[in-house]
């Protein structure tokens, strides 16, 4: 009698347990939502990503080069990515020839240094800082650091929740700054690199050259950098049974006004989806 007793008080405390877990989950704010998929995804020693990216342009945002790129993480700490350029094949929409597309166009090598994913010295060039761009960890990382404003949708699929996440203004323009100034300086890292191999007269002018139109395009920069707007917006889609995303997307708007003094737009598109376990 006292064993079955027992029993039931065992069993009547895990479904209480299970009730209020529930409950928990149910009243997450969606910051609280945010918080809790970041440490879960701060604990995960390995997982694997597909996405693909696009820049769209002009006032009916004309989408253009586009590139797909996937990634590994290994260790907690090793990450590997790779980026392939869409086939052309006849009657494939876009998703399916980035997709098809079995290419790959750069592969890089990232470590986590405690703050962010450095890649490795010997591989810094334009087209490597510009792939780490599209990380989805590193957005993680940055969304984390940045002043934001978090709310949750009410259209998403059974099972998950759906978080936009909308970088204060100021906030956007410090990272898309920060991103653009480290692909600048790797052009200048790449073509420093490439220096080497030239005989020293023939050396010397060339970097001369180079340095000089470099210091042009990053005059330039800081002054569009100065005077643009950006807005960027996030979805993140996670699991509500382990609290890990299964997809995030990201849009970055642009405002800036080109060398000709005429005002331009621009969107930077990603979408990624995780995989666990696989």
């Amino acid at each position: 009698m006292r064993k079955s007793t027992i029993s039931r008080v065992a069993c009547l405390y895990m479904v209480m347990l299970l009730l209020v877990s529930c409950g928990w989950q149910e009243s997450k704010t969606a910051e609280e939502w945010f918080d809790f998929t970041w440490s879960g995804l701060a604990g995960i020693d390995s997982l694997k990503f597909k996405g693909q990216a696009a820049v769209a342009r002009g006032e009916r945002w004309n989408l253009d080069e586009q590139v797909g790129y996937s990634g590994e993480l290994k260790d907690h700490q090793k990450l590997s990515m790779q980026s392939t350029l869409p086939s052309t094949e006849a009657g494939q929409d876009k998703e399916q020839q980035i997709e098809a597309a079995g290419t790959s166009q750069a592969r890089i090598q990232l470590a986590w240094n405690g703050e962010t994913w450095k890649v490795a010295d010997s591989q810094v060039s334009a087209l490597t800082a510009g792939l780490s761009r599209f990380n989805p960890l590193e957005q993680m990382e940055s969304i984390r650091r940045s002043a934001k404003t978090i709310t949750e949708e009410h259209a998403a699929a059974r099972g998950t929740r759906v978080l936009r996440i909308q970088l204060d203004p100021e906030a956007a323009k410090k990272a898309l700054n920060k991103q653009l100034v480290k692909e600048m300086e790797a052009v200048r890292t790449g073509w420093q690199r490439r220096l080497e191999t030239l005989s020293g007269i023939q050396r010397k002018e060339t970097e001369s050259e180079l340095e000089r139109e470099w210091s042009k395009g990053r005059k330039h920069l800081d002054n569009m950098l100065a005077a643009c707007q950006a807005e960027t917006v996030y979805y993140l889609t996670i699991n509500r049974n382990t609290g890990l995303p299964e997809r995030m997307t990201s849009e970055t708007r642009l405002l800036y006004t080109n060398t000709r003094g005429i005002q331009e737009q621009e969107a930077l598109l990603t979408d990624s989806k995780f995989e666990y376990g696989k």
